[in-house]
């Protein structure tokens, strides 16, 4: 099975790396400090550019001319969901990459007519949706795992400073061809198969204000790298943030785990964590995380302390034009098994919305059982190994991801996943995942 992953992986990365080779840019690339990286980042954090789907661009690489013009002129197309400055901020990039646009047959003037419309004909509603297949082949439960999720973002403009965001999940897993995990059996679950859906498991206010940005209700927020908190936690409370070169965010509030079939446990969350641009293609992270009631997702022992506490720091930078590094360490107050740390290295950037584009990685994680708070499939606790993976845009507004880990259990236990499994020190848990993810607004 895994000379045969790895093969298929092969295949993958060399067909995809032939087709992007043939498509050749005819425009020079944009310069590493041009102040075009800046505001398309701006954009990004605003919500106007979709990046990777999470409401981030990842600035990992540097862009032709040509690229760059198909991300303004995405951009020009949301010019509704901007406030006064970001729209004088997309006006002066399609000034900028006037010439590009119009190759692509996009006019600048459109710009200035859809804001002139949008004076007279506002809409205050706009949406973001991602709907995705999903094939995973776990080792140690002998499992092939095939699923589809849907997720929908909404978003409600009250003013240049307030607007609404819902986030709402559906999630089909279609039958399994060994055991089913321990929450989702045919007892609990219709045909033995994994469905659940959560309407609003994102619903907060998104507030500007004095140079500074709130979030208030219930949201995500994955601090420095995400190790030690995975996306599948929701906060119920509050978020404030502020700084530019040295960005600082604090979260107050209840961490909830939702899992098929429900909420599988909550506790009260505390964080803070530090983002300093030493330089545009440099940065150095930082988070501290306080839990009071140990939530019990994920395979650790209870400790000696009524609270625990989680840092985690780490640094991310471009090696050169397309190559990109980052590394974290994590630590827990935890008596034994409390230190982990990740390094990845990326050729390349995928943008889902510019066709053709994809990216390769090597990355190696190291997180002992009590490291972390949470388990999701970025990377499992009491895991070492290899994760070989990429990243392609086959057409417009789609990604393709396919990744294959070479891992084994740190410490005698039972697996991740299935807690009926027992697994010894060093038993390989490689996991292979194949995804196809379509985003539409």
């Amino acid at each position: 099975m895994k000379k045969s992953l790895i093969a298929m992986i092969m295949v993958c990365i060399f067909c995809f790396a032939s087709v992007a080779a043939a498509a050749v840019s005819p425009f020079s690339d944009v310069p590493a400090n041009h102040w075009a990286y800046g505001a398309v980042n701006k954009l990004a954090k605003a919500g106007i550019i979709d990046g990777m789907g999470d409401g981030t661009y990842r600035g990992e690489k540097t862009l032709t001319r040509y690229e760059m013009a198909q991300i303004v002129a995405n951009a020009m197309t949301k010019v509704d969901k901007a406030d006064a400055e970001n729209k004088a901020l997309i006006g002066k990039l399609a000034r900028e990459f006037s010439a590009e646009l119009q190759s692509l047959g996009t006019r600048v003037t459109t710009l200035e007519n859809n804001v002139a419309a949008l004076k007279n004909n506002t809409s205050n509603f706009s949406y973001f949706g991602i709907f995705g297949n999903r094939y995973d082949h776990y080792d140690v439960e002998k499992v092939d795992d095939k699923s589809m999720v849907f997720v929908l973002n909404t978003y409600f403009k009250v003013n240049d400073n307030f607007q609404v965001v819902t986030q709402s999940e559906l999630h089909r897993q279609f039958l399994q061809n060994s055991t089913q995990w321990n929450n989702n059996t045919s007892t609990d679950s219709p045909n033995g198969k994994a469905d659940w859906q959560h309407f609003g498991l994102q619903a907060y206010a998104d507030l500007k204000f004095n140079g500074m940005s709130a979030k208030l209700g219930r949201f995500t927020y994955i601090p420095a790298y995400g190790l030690t908190h995975g996306d599948y936690l929701e906060v119920s409370g509050a978020l404030v943030s502020f700084g530019d070169k040295v960005k600082t965010t604090f979260v107050a509030g209840q961490d909830t785990m939702y899992v098929p079939q429900g909420t599988f446990g909550s506790m009260g969350y505390q964080a803070a964590d530090v983002v300093f641009a030493v330089t545009p293609n440099t940065n150095i992270k930082a988070s501290y995380q306080r839990n009071q009631t140990n939530l019990g997702v994920a395979p650790v022992a209870i400790g000696n302390d009524d609270y625990y506490n989680y840092f985690e720091g780490g640094f991310d930078t471009k090696l050169s034009k397309d190559l990109a590094f980052k590394a974290a360490y994590v630590k827990s107050n935890y008596d034994e098994a409390n230190k982990g740390y990740f390094a990845q290295l990326t050729y390349k950037n995928a943008i889902p919305f510019v066709a053709k584009t994809y990216d390769f990685y090597v990355a190696y994680h190291n997180l002992e059982s009590n490291s972390i708070i949470s388990n999701d499939d970025r990377y499992y606790a009491n895991l070492k190994g290899v994760r070989v993976g990429m990243h392609y845009a086959p057409w417009n507004s789609t990604l393709l991801t396919v990744w294959y880990d070479m891992q084994k259990y740190i410490d005698a236990g039972t697996s991740t996943r299935d807690s009926s499994i027992a697994v010894t020190s060093g038993k390989k848990d490689n996991f292979f995942r194949a995804q196809l993810d379509f985003f539409f607004k």
